[in-house]
């Protein structure tokens, strides 16, 4: 019996507009998304050696020739991760144009997100309609929105989201809809200056996520405008304070870590003393024991 593509397990596993609890895709000891997400956060990722891009040329000249199933073959042969190979790939579509059918090229690509059930085949599909503008079309992007809902594949549909006319808007409807690594990788690719419910979002659920809010504290404090926030005379509602407030403690917890916080910003401390400001005569029990804590690290 021939095995599912991955697309269609998404599909059927999709309820009120995020994935059932407990559904995975990966099944080895790696959570959905996080061997990307390590990746990208703790790796430095190096250009394929002439071998491995002769053989991506390969790929996509067979696919070019309709036998995609040949090009599959061929590029699981290569038995790298498609994050290591995504830049080189796009770059020898664009330079060999003359040798591609962009057509069957394109086809290629649909034919991988749809009906692979191959996790890499999913990624290099996404990879290659990457290249192509498809935002004009409402049923292709659904489709990377649906398959995205896997934080396995939330970074490769965030990628193709960017270029949207509507980025921001399809890829905060994304985020709202993982807690793991796509949350993550969604959020770092929200642009500087997002929409007024974005940056309220961002402050009130968006720190929330099932692997280290660490990961975003940098990025949710500078897009939600936390400084401007905090430094006005307004008083904060609670849930705004609170996401402030966990993002200056993951930052604090990431100061051992190598992860970028907001010490890159340079004013951590005056950021510090002016969340400790805010939080004068707050009763709220998590950010009374993070107020407490932050203190602590001044006077420390």
């Amino acid at each position: 019996m021939a095995q599912k593509s991955i697309y269609s397990l998404i599909s059927a596993n999709i309820e009120d507009d995020k994935l059932k609890d407990g559904f995975r895709i990966r099944h080895d000891n790696f959570a959905d998304g996080a061997q990307d997400g390590i990746m990208s956060y703790h790796m430095e990722i190096t250009e394929p050696d002439g071998k491995t891009k002769d053989a991506l040329l390969a790929v996509i000249k067979k696919a070019s020739t309709g036998n995609y199933e040949k090009a599959s073959e061929m590029y699981m042969a290569i038995n790298k991760p498609t994050l290591t190979l995504i830049d080189a790939l796009q770059d020898i579509i664009y330079d060999n144009q003359d040798q591609i059918n962009a057509n069957k090229l394109y086809g290629y690509a649909l034919d991988l997100i749809i009906g692979s059930p191959e996790i890499e085949l999913v990624k290099l599909g996404l990879s290659i309609l990457e290249i192509y503008d498809v935002d004009d079309d409402e049923d292709v992007k659904a489709l990377v929105n649906i398959i995205g809902m896997s934080d396995e594949f939330s970074l490769f549909s965030v990628f193709n989201m960017r270029k949207w006319s509507d980025a921001d808007e399809s890829i905060f409807d994304l985020v709202k809809s993982v807690r793991g690594w796509g949350r993550i990788h969604g959020i770092h690719f929200l642009s500087d200056n997002p929409s007024s419910e974005i940056k309220k979002w961002l402050l009130e659920e968006g720190w929330d996520n099932d692997v280290m809010p660490e990961y975003s504290a940098l990025d949710i404090f500078t897009k939600s405008g936390a400084y401007e926030l905090l430094s006005s005379e307004d008083k904060l509602d609670p849930k705004i304070l609170r996401g402030i407030a966990e993002t200056v403690k993951a930052t604090q917890n990431a100061k051992s870590m190598p992860i970028v916080g907001l010490e890159h910003l340079g004013n951590f401390m005056e950021i510090k003393k002016l969340f400790l400001k805010n939080c004068e005569g707050t009763t709220d029990p998590d950010i009374r024991e993070i107020a407490d804590f932050i203190e602590s690290t001044i006077q420390g």
